[in-house]
C-alpha cells in the first residue's frame, strides 16, 4: 500500500520526498501508525508486513564427521536437531495453527574424500543409512590428568611434563590440580604410560590420559550416565564386554529409523508422516518418563503418554545424521569441503546428465538445491579439514578400481592421508600453523644450544607502536618467511590442499545469488577468546602447532580445546571458510556445552537474520558530511517505541539489538526483472530515471536493498522506517 502525504514549509512547497515503510513483524496486516517525518515535504508511506502465507525455503547440507572420535558429538547432534528445526518453524508462530516459518530440506555427507569401494563408493553421495552398531572407541572416557585408578575419584595434584606456559591450558607453574567431577563412585581406572610418564601430555598441556568406568552389567553404568531415567524408563546405555576392558557405551540415535533403502536422501519437510519418529522415550530430558503398555518403538509420546502426531520426514534427521564411526584410513583422510563440494557440484559425478544434456532425477544438486530457496552448508567435525588440490582429479578418477587404487596411493600415499591433518595448509597460507612451526622451531634452536629465533609470540607483548616492536616483528617474519620454504617433513614436501578461497567461490556459485548461500562450521578452537584478534587465542593456536610438530610419541595426541563432548583439533580451514562468508557465515566452537543447543541456536539465529529484512523502495539519501545514509528506524516493541542505529554491517563495533544495516539482496529485486532492458541511462538524480529505477553512481539501476537486524526483531516488533529520497510519482 502507497499513500502520498503533502505538507509545506513556510507557505512554499518542498520538492524532496520521504519515503516511511513499516513492517509488522510476524503478523498478517500492518497497524496505521502516524507518519514520522524527517522533513516537511512530500511523503510516500509504503506498507508492508511479514505473513505466513508462504513459508521461506531452506535447504540444508550437513557434513558430518564420520571418524572415531565423533560418536559423541553425532549423538549431540541427533539429540538437539528438534529444538533447532521447532526454533525455525515456529518464529512468529501466533497461534497454533499458524503455518511452518520455514520450509526446510536436509542432506547428509560425511567428511571421507577417497572412496572405500564397501561403504562410500562414491564421494559426496548423499548418506541415508543409518548407523546400527559403534566401535570400541565410542565407549564413554573422560579425558584427564591421571598416573594411577585412585586418581579418577580423588582429588590430587599433577605435573605437567612438557609444558608451554604461553597455552591456556597450561597452569603457569607447571602443575595442575583438580577433582574429578561426578566420578566419586564405580569402578573407575586410568589408561596412562605408567612406564614414560612425559608422554602423558603434550607441550599445550592438552592430556593423553583418560579415566573409563569399568563395568560387569548394564546397571554399573545406569547411576552415572544416566541418573535421572526412573524405574519405568529405558535405559540406553550399556556395557559392552565385547572390548579388552569391558567400559560403558550408548548406541547409535537410529532406534525406530527406517532402512536405507526407505530412508530418503533428501528429507523433506512436506512429506508428512501420520506420527512424529523418534529415538525410544527421548521426549523424557530428565526426570521420570511415562511410556504406556504396548508403546511403539522409535516413536514420540508426549508426557501424558499420547503419540505424537503430524511428524514429517525431518523427524528422520538423526536417522541421517548418525552416520557412524568408520576407522579405516579412508575416513581418517577427511575432507569435509570437498566432499561438501562434490554432493552439490552441478558438473560433477553426483549430477549426471541424460542425453539431452540436462540433468536426470539422480542429480543430487536439483534434488536439494530449490531455485527459490536459501542454501545452508553447516560443517560438523572435530578435526580440521584435508581436502586434496582439485588437480588430482584426473589421477584420482572414481578411485574403486584397480587402476585408480594404485594410482591413489601414488598420488596420495598413507603418509599424506596419516598426516595431513597435523602438519596442516602450510602452502596456503595457515598462519596458525606457521606461526606453531616457528615456535617448534625455537624450540630446537634452545635444545641444539642455538640462541632462540624471533617467533610471532615474541612480539605480542610489546606495544604495536614502539621500535622494539617493528623490530621484533621484522625478525619474526623473515623467519616465517624462511619456514614457509622448507617443509616439517619430507614425505609432505609435493603435497597441498585445495585452496579455502576455491572452495568458498564454489560454495557461492551454488546459487544465482550468492547471499543465499549461508556457512555454518562447528568445529574445534581455543576456548580462551576464539577470535583472531585475541593474542591468547594466536598464543593458543600457536602452542597447538607446535605440540602437533613436537609431540610425536605413539600415545600422544594433542588436541586445542576440551569439552563434554570429548576433544577436538583446530579446525582452521572450516574456520577460514565461515570467516571469507562474512554476515552469511558462522563458526561454533564443538567443545562448548553438553549439548549443541548453542550452536544450533546460533544457525537458526543467522538463518532468521538473513530472511526477516524490510526491503527499500528507494535509495535514501546520503548526509554529503558523513557519507551515512540519513533514515529514521523506530522499533516498537509493545507500548515502547525506540530508534534504532545505523551501523556499517553486523559486525561493527559497538552493534548492539538496536542496530540495523543496509545490504543488498536479491529477494528486493522479485517483481522488478521487467526494469532491466530500461537501465544504463545517465542520471543525477533518481528524479532523471525511468519509474522504478534508481541512480546509482551515476547510472539508472535496479535498487535491491534492504534493511538487516543484527538482532532479529521478536514476535510482534513493529518497525517504522522513514527517510528522504529523490523518487519520481506518476
Amino acid at each position: 500500500m502507497i499513500q502520498f502525504f503533502h505538507r509545506s514549509k513556510r507557505g512554499r512547497t518542498s520538492v524532496a520526498l520521504g519515503v516511511l515503510a513499516c513492517l509488522t513483524v510476524l503478523a498478517t496486516g500492518c497497524n496505521d501508525y502516524p507518519v514520522h517525518s524527517l522533513l516537511d515535504s512530500f511523503e510516500v508511506r509504503v506498507t508492508k508486513s511479514l505473513t505466513r502465507n508462504q513459508a521461506v525455503k531452506v535447504d540444508f547440507l550437513w557434513m558430518i564427521d564420520h571418524s572415531s572420535s565423533m560418536c559423541q558429538e553425532q549423538r549431540a547432534l541427533a539429540n538437539g536437531f528438534a529444538a533447532f528445526i521447532e526454533k525455525l518453524q515456529n518464529y512468529g508462530r501466533v497461534n497454533p495453527n499458524d503455518p511452518p516459518f520455514i520450509d526446510a530440506q536436509m542432506a547428509v555427507v560425511t567428511v571421507q574424500q577417497i572412496p572405500d569401494s564397501t561403504e562410500i563408493k562414491k564421494i559426496g553421495e548423499f548418506v541415508h543409512k543409518p548407523a546400527t552398531t559403534l566401535p570400541p572407541s565410542c565407549i564413554e572416557r573422560t579425558k584427564q590428568p591421571c598416573v594411577g585408578d585412585s586418581d579418577c575419584t580423588s582429588p590430587k595434584c599433577f605435573k605437567m611434563y612438557n609444558f608451554d606456559a604461553s597455552a591456556s591450558m597450561c597452569p603457569k607453574e607447571g602443575e595442575t590440580c583438580l577433582t574429578p567431577p561426578a566420578m566419586s563412585t564405580g569402578n573407575w581406572y586410568c589408561k596412562a604410560d605408567t612406564a614414560s610418564p612425559q608422554f602423558n601430555n603434550n607441550d599445550n598441556c592438552s592430556v593423553n590420559t583418560h579415566c573409563q568406568l569399568r563395568c560387569n552389567t548394564d546397571s554399573d553404568c545406569y547411576a552415572t550416565f544416566e541418573p535421572n531415567i526412573g524405574p519405568q524408563g529405558k535405559h540406553r546405555v550399556f556395557c559392552n564386554k565385547s572390548t579388552g576392558q569391558p567400559g560403558c557405551m550408548f548406541p547409535a540415535e537410529t532406534e525406530g529409523c527406517p532402512t536405507a533403502d526407505k530412508l530418503p536422501g533428501v528429507l523433506k519437510q512436506s512429506a508428512a508422516l501420520s506420527e512424529v519418529k523418534c529415538a525410544f522415550d527421548h521426549h523424557c530430558s530428565g526426570g521420570t518418563c511415562v511410556v504406556p503398555n504396548g508403546a511403539k518403538e522409535g516413536v514420540c509420546y508426549d508426557k501424558s503418554g499420547k503419540i505424537k502426531k503430524k511428524g514429517s520426514q525431518l523427524d528422520y534427521f538423526r536417522c541421517a545424521a548418525s552416520v557412524g564411526a568408520n576407522q579405516t584410513k579412508e575416513a581418517q583422510f577427511e575432507g569435509g569441503l570437498r566432499s561438501m563440494w562434490t554432493a552439490l557440484d552441478p558438473n560433477g559425478l553426483n549430477c549426471p546428465k541424460g542425453t539431452n544434456g540436462l540433468p536426470t532425477a539422480a542429480c543430487q544438486y536439483k534434488q536439494l538445491v530449490r531455485p527459490d530457496a536459501y542454501l545452508v552448508l553447516v560443517a560438523v567435525s572435530d578435526d580440521d579439514d584435508c581436502s586434496y588440490t582439485f588437480e588430482l582429479d584426473p589421477y584420482v578418477g572414481d578411485g574403486t578400481s584397480a587402476g585408480a587404487k594404485d594410482t591413489l596411493k601414488k598420488v596420495l600415499p598413507d603418509e599424506v592421508r596419516t598426516y595431513c591433518q597435523q602438519y596442516g595448509d602450510r602452502a596456503a597460507g595457515n598462519r596458525d600453523l606457521v606461526n606453531g612451526y616457528c615456535e617448534y622451531m625455537k624450540y630446537k634452536d634452545k635444545q641444539g644450544g642455538k640462541p632462540p629465533r624471533k617467533c610471532p609470540s615474541d612480539c605480542l607483548s610489546l606495544d604495536p607502536k614502539s621500535a622494539d616492536y617493528a623490530a621484533c616483528k621484522t625478525e619474526s617474519d623473515a623467519n616465517v618467511a624462511l619456514l614457509l620454504k622448507e617443509n616439517p617433513q619430507e614425505y609432505l614436501q609435493n603435497w597441498r590442499f585445495a585452496s579455502v578461497t576455491d572452495f568458498v567461490n564454489r560454495f557461492r556459485s551454488l546459487k544465482t545469488d550468492p547471499a543465499r548461500v549461508i556457512f555454518a562450521a562447528i568445529t574445534g578452537d581455543t576456548l580462551s577468546g576464539g577470535t583472531t584478534t585475541d593474542k591468547q587465542s594466536d598464543l593458543d593456536r600457536g602452542s597447538y602447532y607446535r605440540s602437533i610438530l613436537r609431540n610425536q610419541a605413539g600415545p600422544q595426541a594433542p588436541y586445542i580445546c576440551a569439552g563434554e563432548r570429548g576433544e577436538a583439533g583446530y579446525g582452521s580451514r572450516y574456520i577460514q571458510v565461515a570467516k571469507a562468508f562474512g554476515d552469511n557465515g558462522l563458526m561454533s566452537n564443538i567443545c562448548k556445552g553438553a549439548d549443541f543447543s548453542d550452536a544450533l541456536g546460533n544457525i537458526a539465529d543467522t538463518i532468521l537474520s538473513r530472511v526477516v529484512k524490510v526491503c527499500l523502495p528507494h535509495p535514501p539519501q546520503v548526509d554529503p558530511k558523513t557519507g551515512l545514509p540519513q533514515l529514521k528506524v523506530t522499533r516498537t516493541r509493545g507500548t515502547k517505541s525506540e530508534e534504532m542505529q545505523y551501523v556499517a554491517d553486523s559486525k561493527t563495533p559497538g552493534a548492539t539489538e538496536k542496530s540495523y544495516y543496509i545490504k543488498a539482496t536479491a529477494d528486493c529485486l522479485v517483481g522488478k526483472t521487467n526494469l532491466a532492458g530500461q537501465q544504463g541511462q545517465t542520471c543525477a538524480k533518481t528524479i532523471d530515471c525511468p519509474e522504478g529505477l534508481a541512480c546509482q553512481d551515476g547510472l539508472c539501476k535496479i535498487y535491491g536493498e534492504a534493511i538487516y537486524f543484527v538482532v532479529t526483531p521478536q514476535q510482534g516488533d513493529a518497525i517504522d522506517v522513514n527517510y528522504a529520497a529523490d523518487i519520481t510519482v506518476k
